[in-house]
C-alpha cells in the first residue's frame, strides 16, 4: 500500500488536477527571490530519509494472524486496514531568480521521507514449523512489496528534480512558480498512476510469496524425472 503527500497536503492525485490557482501556490515552497545565488551541489538536490516502524503480532495460527494483521496494521488514506504501508512526504525548495526582465529556477531541492510500516512476529510459545514457514513467505512478500513502493518513491524524487532544473527561464517569476507547480501537479499524477500499476501487477504483493518449502522439493523431483526420460530417449528407450 501506499501514500503520496506533497508539502503536507492531502495525497489524492484528482486533487493536483482540480485544485484552483490559490491551492497550487499554497503547495508552493520557494525561497525567497535574490540577484545572486549559490550553486546547489548536485548531491545534495535529493535528499531520501527512511524509517521502518514496526508492530508487534504474536499469532500461532493463520485465522489468528489474518485478524492480528487487519487489527492492528496501519489504515490507508481511504480508511483500509493494511498489512503493510509505504509513505512518501515529498517537499520541493527552490529560489526564483530574476535578472534582465526574466526570471529562473535556482537551488532546486526535493526532500523526500520515506515511512515504512511492516509487522513484526514475535509469538508468545514456539509455533509449528509449518506456520514458521508460512510466515517467512509473507513477510518476505510484504517487505518485497514495501520496497517496490520505496523505490517508486526514490525515483519519482529524482525524475522531479530533473524536470524542474528543465524548466526554461519565464517572464517574470509569478510565471515561473506557476510552471514549477504544474510540473509538481503531473509528475505526482503520474508517480499515482505508477503505484496503482504495481499494486496491480503483483495483485498487491500476492504474487511476490516466494514458493513454499515443498514447492522446492516437487520442482527439483521433476526435474530429475525430466532428466531421466532425457537420458531414456538418447539410449533408446
Amino acid at each position: 500500500m501506499h501514500r503520496l503527500l506533497f508539502c503536507d497536503h492531502p495525497d489524492r492525485a484528482r486533487q493536483y488536477a482540480l485544485a484552483a490557482l490559490g491551492w497550487l501556490l499554497a503547495l508552493s515552497c520557494p525561497a525567497s527571490a535574490t540577484d545572486s545565488v549559490p550553486a546547489l551541489a548536485a548531491e545534495h538536490a535529493v535528499v531520501i530519509t527512511e524509517h521502518t516502524s514496526l508492530y508487534l503480532v504474536d499469532a500461532r495460527n493463520v485465522s489468528q494472524m489474518r485478524r492480528q494483521l487487519d487489527a492492528r496494521g496501519p489504515v490507508t488514506r481511504f480508511g483500509y486496514p493494511a498489512a503493510a504501508l509505504t509513505r512518501h512526504t515529498i517537499e520541493v525548495e527552490y529560489v526564483l531568480s530574476p535578472s534582465a526582465g526574466a526570471c529562473g529556477l535556482a537551488n532546486v531541492q526535493v526532500r523526500t521521507r520515506i515511512e515504512m510500516h511492516l509487522p513484526e512476529w514475535k509469538p508468545k510459545r514456539t509455533p509449528s514449523a509449518e506456520f514458521s514457514e508460512q510466515w517467512q513467505r509473507v513477510a518476505h512478500a510484504l517487505r518485497e512489496h514495501e520496497t517496490g513502493h520505496r523505490d517508486n518513491g526514490v525515483q519519482a524524487s529524482h525524475a522531479l528534480l530533473q524536470r524542474l532544473q528543465a524548466l526554461p527561464v519565464a517572464a517574470d517569476c509569478h510565471a515561473l512558480a506557476l510552471d514549477a507547480l504544474l510540473v509538481r501537479a503531473s509528475l505526482m499524477l503520474e508517480l499515482q498512476r505508477i503505484e496503482e500499476a504495481y499494486d496491480l501487477k503483483t495483485r498487491f504483493g500476492r504474487l511476490q510469496l516466494p514458493p513454499r518449502a515443498d514447492e522446492h522439493a516437487k520442482r527439483a523431483e521433476r526435474d530429475v524425472t525430466e532428466k531421466q526420460r532425457a537420458r531414456r530417449l538418447l539410449n533408446g528407450f
